[in-house]
């Protein structure tokens, strides 16, 4: 039977019906789209805990997209390492060990910008010879898109599909986009409150440590109050005070802790670090390749009596204009154990100890000059009154034998003209 003519639609009706069907499926998706987004930004508005925001987001991929391996991937180019600081697999959470930064994923790196693959990941896979699946099935489709793109940090959404190619749509690689975009704000305002925390922590620490100086005027105890406070800081392996004896050429290693033991006193005769040390005046560190960086100084021991480490930070202390020691840090298993925070804060601690140090000497010349002001002072009271030959000979030579605590001097006079030499006073 045929269908009346005005009972049929055209095919430009079908078309602009289709259009119309097509339009509102895109509006619906765009409002779809933005009450995520908006969703996302309203709870990483006020989140500063860089795990909190990882599990944010991490939860919302995991409602959004139908991916079976939803992850954060973040290269520490540094350190040449791989690190997952959340990732989820068929509903299961996940945090793998770090793995080193294989010719894979450098290949994504230097792609810059998102990174999708739709179809034959396991053949471009194959072409990198360092590369194996982490566990599991190699993926079909895999859609990373950057979060923060640093010299030193490369951190990446990453959406993987196990069954099917082309699972990820434009629109899917659009909202990832803009979520890795809104992420990435967050963790840098995560990333500044840090830093001020840190900042804050930092300046207690110093005017903790400058309050604990403002009472002692003892050098040693000087030594032990900034030794302890540096080992509680930054908990390292290692932590080292020593100063210079410049008429012997020795080091003084007066505070050494190591792992919890204390190798206190060590005298080591200035070597190639050393003599670096008092020739540059600068904060010396080593964070890779320590055995090669020290080769040149002349020097191949360890810095301390026991293992050489992997990383080493060394600030020298300067008082009165004179380099009179140096303060390190080592870490025996980690290179790269110590950032620009670690450096700037112990050069800030260092500079504090110098100053006390140099308060402590002055503090101790002062209170010698006194004594000695005192003895020739008493001296002088007791010439005055005596007047006999052997009284003042015995006087000056009691008076000395009690000032340089010694029980053998002898005060002898020469006389010239018999050639003979007078023992007046002996204490042997």
């Amino acid at each position: 039977m045929a269908i009346p003519t005005d009972e049929r639609k055209s095919k430009a009706e079908l078309i602009q019906e289709l259009e119309s069907v097509r339009a509102q499926l895109t509006s619906n998706t765009a409002a779809q789209q933005l009450a995520v987004i908006q969703e996302i930004e309203k709870t990483l508005a006020d989140e500063h805990d860089l795990d909190a925001i990882y599990t944010a987001v991490g939860n919302k991929l995991m409602e959004i997209f139908d991916a079976e391996v939803i992850g954060f991937y973040e290269a520490d180019l540094i350190n040449q390492k791989m690190h997952f600081p959340w990732s989820n697999e068929r509903g299961l959470a996940d945090r793998p060990e770090p793995v080193p930064l294989n010719s894979m994923y450098r290949y994504t790196i230097e792609q810059g910008g998102t990174f999708l693959i739709n179809e034959g990941f396991e053949e471009l896979a194959a072409s990198f010879e360092d590369y194996k699946i982490p566990h599991g099935l190699a993926p079909k489709s895999v859609v990373a898109v950057p979060v923060i793109t640093r010299k030193d940090r490369w951190l990446t959404i990453s959406l993987q599909d196990m069954e099917k190619e082309r699972a990820f749509s434009p629109e899917d690689i659009r909202l990832l986009e803009i979520l890795a975009a809104t992420m990435g704000t967050a963790l840098e305002n995560a990333r500044l409150f840090e830093e001020t925390k840190r900042r804050n922590a930092e300046l207690a620490i110093i005017n903790s440590v400058q309050e604990g100086l403002a009472s002692k005027l003892d050098i040693q105890s000087i030594i032990e109050l900034v030794g302890e406070k540096v080992r509680e800081i930054f908990q390292a392996d290692t932590t080292i005070i020593a100063t210079y004896e410049y008429d012997t050429e020795k080091a003084h290693y007066r505070y050494v802790a190591e792992k919890g033991d204390r190798f206190d006193g060590i005298l080591v005769p200035f070597n190639g670090f050393h003599r670096e040390m008092i020739r540059t005046r600068k904060t010396i560190l080593f964070n890779e390749n320590l055995v090669e960086q020290v080769k040149p100084l002349g020097f191949e021991e360890s810095l301390t009596p026991h293992d050489l480490p992997k990383s080493a930070l060394n600030v020298p202390l300067v008082a009165g204009g004179d380099l009179i020691g140096h303060v390190a840090l080592e870490d025996l298993e980690n290179e790269h154990a110590f950032s620009e925070s670690d450096v700037s804060l112990l050069e800030t601690l260092a500079n504090s100890m110098s100053v006390a140090l140099d308060n402590a000497r002055l503090f101790d010349e002062t209170q010698s000059r006194n004594a000695e002001l005192a003895v020739i002072n008493s001296v002088q009271e007791g010439l005055a009154a005596e007047l006999e030959f052997q009284g003042i000979i015995d006087l000056v030579g009691d008076k000395l034998r009690d000032v340089l605590k010694t029980e053998d001097i002898g005060i002898r006079i020469y006389d010239r003209e018999n050639d003979h030499l007078h023992f007046y006073y002996e204490y042997e």
